[in-house]
């Protein structure tokens, strides 16, 4: 179950351009903030955290917003390295 409002990204494509080091699938400008990408395919340059703190150390919305994956595929779907924060959701 996912918490509403929801924002749905289905069948995306996430990549970066050569050189780009610091990519990730997003960052919480707000608390409360809820998204989930559905059978996303992840580039290789995509941060294996998947998510980061708008400014580490002085936000903390990660704390309060539900990021979610489902059925990602490609050489940046590493759910086990995922920031703690995110969801890996199943068929179940």
């Amino acid at each position: 179950m996912f918490p509403l409002p929801f924002s749905f990204l289905l069948h995306w494509r996430l990549a970066a351009s050569p050189g780009e080091a610091h990519v990730y699938f997003g960052r919480p400008r707000r608390p409360y903030a809820s998204v989930a990408y559905l059978n996303t395919e992840i580039g290789a340059r995509i941060k294996p955290a998947g998510w980061r703190e708008w400014d580490p150390g002085e936000t903390h919305n990660l704390d309060a917003v539900f990021y979610a994956a489902y059925k990602s595929s490609g050489p940046g779907a590493t759910p086990a390295a995922r920031d703690p924060h995110s969801h890996q959701r199943t068929t179940a």
